[in-house]
């Protein structure tokens, strides 16, 4: 939603003196400020959740506006079902794309240039800018103010139409724990939820509930009202399961200066979802918002799987306070099917325990050395496995998928499962090998000794659940785990090879296994400066005390030797010792 790398600008240029920008047949119109040697469609905004909510507000008669890049899927979506559809974007390379791929659609009109190029005519039912303002600006274009832009795209609205806008948060989870160069902010952007909803009244614009976006600002796949992530609200520990989920897969093997899982689902506990949230999607007009179809207060369009797997659900409140889900469309209740590893989507129907999930528990447990809750955790869940009739979803059954209030147990997503059940033994191993590989990975403090490798952590955590394992059963779960990720991601052969090796050979070093925060990693470092300080004066005691006993030992032999009885006995012995050394003497010679 905003440049990714600041000196990306430079690149942008215009093509060369007496070259004609347009293609033979192209039917893309430039209107001046053309960017034409890079390309935006890296962060084009979409993704199933942003077309779901684009949709609702969609028809067969919509004219429609898309400002700035968006990806193929969004803009086939509103080509084929509504009535005309005008793309605006910088990069001539992504006209000319746009341009083929709706050559034979005559409702597809391209335009090529800068926003301040734009004429915009207020005959517009819906206009979406999903991806921001940062993008609508070409390199030798007047680079208009926020508040200018916006007003730019309020004049190619309707008189009863709707804008949907899409704005990161600079102040957003993504940002605070981010670990690379961030673009230098626009001054005059509104920074906050409340703000930019102010803005937009300002321009005299009606504001419908607007939209957190969770993990990827330009592709979530978790959108929850606002009002929703109230701390009051039921739905916080589920909606902070799904964005701890959502942050995993987008931030895999990144490096972070913390991780955007904890701090996530600390803002959301503590009220401060909407606050921090990496985006916000806003539907205003000039009149009273509604969509033409219901939207639910929460949904999930994606997840931590490859999109093979996707399907999208949506979070709804009943009238008794409980929370349940439900599919948003027929065809996402396909089955899905990849080795072993099945997928039943219909299985995400039904009322849902608004608990915490357990691996969140066990960790705080493990950060504060609180053995004995971390001992009635693991306890528990062992036992809700044990007592679990033999079934494929218990492979799943994971710390990061099993939702708790301590006593009762409940399957955060019970949709997948392998073709034929396990042992309880393997689900146990593999649930806490993950947990150890957790805890390693990741730096997080636990109160075990940092010397002990992710097999004899896994012992130990086995142990603590009363269900103790081995270390050939601890090494055994790495084969499940392969089988389950890689088909999870749909990994080839080779990179299958590359995890087994790596979930293989785990240490408190390995980085490649998650995304690793530097603030993890340096209280990592100081634990272990702590732990090697301690060790060294145990050292420094345990010579000490040698030294000490040595000149007790010798203190006591210089009064020995001094003694009469010692004199006594020399004397007695001498005979003896110099009859010794005669016979040496001759038998030598």
């Amino acid at each position: 939603m905003s440049d990714s790398q600041p000196g990306q600008r430079n690149a942008w240029h215009k093509s060369p003196a007496g070259v004609d920008p347009v293609e033979k047949g192209s039917t893309v119109k430039l209107i001046g400020g053309e960017a034409m040697a890079c390309s935006d469609a890296e962060h084009a905004a979409g993704g199933a959740a942003l077309e779901l909510l684009a949709g609702a507000y969609a028809g067969a008669e919509t004219r429609v506006l898309l400002a700035g890049p968006h990806t193929t899927a969004l803009t086939d979506a509103l080509a084929d079902r509504c009535a005309a559809v005008t793309c605006l974007v910088r990069s001539h390379a992504d006209a000319q794309a746009l341009a083929r791929r709706h050559e034979r659609n005559p409702r597809v009109r391209v335009l090529c240039g800068s926003l301040d190029a734009f004429a915009p005519d207020a005959g517009h039912d819906l206009v979406l800018a999903l991806g921001g303002l940062a993008r609508l600006h070409g390199p030798d274009g007047t680079r208009l103010t926020w508040q200018a832009a916006l007003d730019r795209l309020i004049g190619a609205v309707a008189g009863a139409g709707v804008l949907l806008l899409g704005v990161e948060n600079p102040l957003g989870v993504h940002r605070l724990t981010a670990a690379g160069g961030l673009p230098a902010p626009d001054p005059a952007e509104p920074v906050g939820h409340s703000a930019l909803v102010a803005r937009l009244r300002e321009a005299g614009l009606h504001v419908a509930p607007s939209y957190a976006a969770f993990a990827d600002p330009a592709r979530p796949t978790v959108l929850a009202r606002t009002p929703e992530l109230d701390a009051a609200s039921g739905t916080v520990p589920l909606l902070a399961a799904e964005a701890a989920a959502a942050f995993g897969a987008a931030t895999r093997r990144r490096p972070l200066l913390d991780d955007p899982r904890r701090l996530a689902g600390a803002a959301l506990r503590a009220g401060t979802g909407a606050q921090l949230a990496p985006a916000w999607v806003v539907a205003a007009g000039r009149q009273p918002v509604c969509p033409r179809e219901p939207l639910p207060p929460a949904f999930i369009a994606g997840g931590a799987h490859a999109a093979h797997w996707d399907t999208a659900v949506a979070y709804e409140r009943a009238d008794d306070g409980q929370w349940s889900r439900r599919l948003l469309s027929d065809s996402g209740a396909a089955l899905r099917l990849v080795g072993r590893v099945t997928r039943m989507p219909e299985l995400l129907t039904g009322r849902v325990a608004p608990d915490r999930l357990l691996e969140e528990l066990l960790l705080a447990a493990c950060a504060e050395h609180d053995l004995p809750t971390v001992r009635r955790l693991l306890r528990g869940y062992a036992d809700w496995l044990a007592a679990a009739p033999p079934s494929g979803h218990l492979a799943f059954a994971t710390c990061d998928n099993v939702l708790t209030d301590g006593v009762r147990h409940e399957l955060l997503d019970p949709s997948w499962h392998l073709s034929a059940p396990i042992p309880v033994d393997e689900v146990l191993a593999r649930a806490l090998r993950g947990l150890a590989v957790t805890l390693l990975t990741t730096g997080l403090p636990h109160p075990w000794p940092a010397s002990l490798d992710v097999d004899s952590l896994t012992v130990s955590l086995s142990a603590a659940a009363g269900r103790p394992l081995t270390r050939e059963a601890a090494r055994g779960a790495v084969a499940l785990e392969c089988e389950i990720q890689a088909a999870r991601w749909l990994l080839p052969e080779q990179a299958e090879q590359e995890l087994r090796c790596e979930l293989g050979t785990v240490t408190a070093r390995h980085t490649a296994l998650a995304a690793r925060d530097w603030r993890a990693m340096t209280g990592a470092m100081d634990r272990l400066a702590a732990q090697l300080a301690e060790a060294r004066d145990e050292v420094a005691w345990w010579e000490e005390r040698v030294r000490t006993s040595n000149r007790e030992h010798e203190r006591h032999l210089h009064r020995y030797q001094n003694s009469r009885s010692f004199m006594v006995g020399r004397a007695v012995t001498a005979p003896l010792r110099l009859a010794r050394q005669t016979v040496r003497k001759v038998a030598g010679k």
